[in-house]
């Protein structure tokens, strides 16, 4: 299956994606009613055991408890495998128009459009594409998703007091931030994920790195930083980084 966050394959029982750290509810939904199931089938066996009079009451729950159980086992599975159903089909598709999107992305990038990119992406279910021709393009969209989060979360921030209704207090939001360009920061880390040349080279590789300076000039804005800070985002840790953000912050 794939992270909901940044695509990347994880297997169901992974509680967290080991690339951008975002939970997999799938396997915390997974693992708690697997827990309880088990409890329950734990503590009704013992009943049974320790209560012959009641030996078939106690079986058919013990059954019932098992059924539900399994029920839930190949519902995750089912989700699983529709994941994978799902992304064949758009591999299919995109190699099928691999000659009309391929020059459409490029254009995009070569004129360092990340919404128009996002977009196009998106609308034609390419997100899902992580092989291939494709590969490329699927780092690029990942790295460009994150700078566009986190854009959305500065605006939050700048027009907190003018919303009616605000779902993150400003700490929380400077968090969101601080976690946006970690993912950023993992996506331009090009080795952590590939060793493609594609993604590090040409028109790929200077569209990243603009991403890459587009992100820093963006804080240096909107927190006033200087050029030596925005340059640092990428050495900080997340908590330093956010601590920065704070001080940085002012609240107009």
């Amino acid at each position: 299956m794939k992270c909901q966050g940044c695509g990347y394959n994880i297997n169901i029982e992974d509680k967290f994606c080991p690339h951008c750290g975002r939970p997999n509810d799938f396997a915390l939904e997974h693992n708690d009613s697997m827990e309880k199931f088990e409890e329950e089938f734990r503590s009704t066996k013992e009943e049974v055991v320790t209560n012959s009079k009641r030996f078939n009451s106690y079986t058919g729950k013990i059954t019932i408890i098992a059924l539900l159980a399994l029920l839930i086992c190949l519902s995750f599975i089912g989700q699983y495998f529709s994941y994978e159903i799902r992304d064949n089909i758009n591999e299919r598709n995109a190699t099928k128009k691999a000659k009309e999107y391929i020059p459409i992305l490029d254009e995009y990038q070569e004129n360092r459009d990340i919404d128009g990119f996002v977009h196009f992406i998106a609308e034609n279910g390419l997100q899902y594409v992580h092989r291939g021709q494709f590969e490329k393009y699927y780092y690029a969209y990942n790295l460009s998703t994150a700078y566009l989060r986190m854009e959305e979360y500065i605006i939050q921030l700048r027009g907190f007091d003018y919303y009616q209704y605000n779902y993150y207090t400003k700490p929380e939001i400077i968090t969101n931030i601080c976690s946006q360009i970690k993912t950023i920061k993992n996506y331009l880390d090009r080795g952590t994920y590939t060793w493609n040349d594609d993604i590090t080279t040409g028109v790929q590789g200077e569209y990243m790195d603009y991403v890459r300076e587009l992100t820093e000039d963006t804080l240096a804005t909107y927190f006033d930083l200087t050029d030596e800070e925005a340059a640092s985002i990428w050495e900080l840790s997340d908590a330093k980084l956010g601590i920065m953000l704070e001080e940085k912050y002012i609240d107009e």
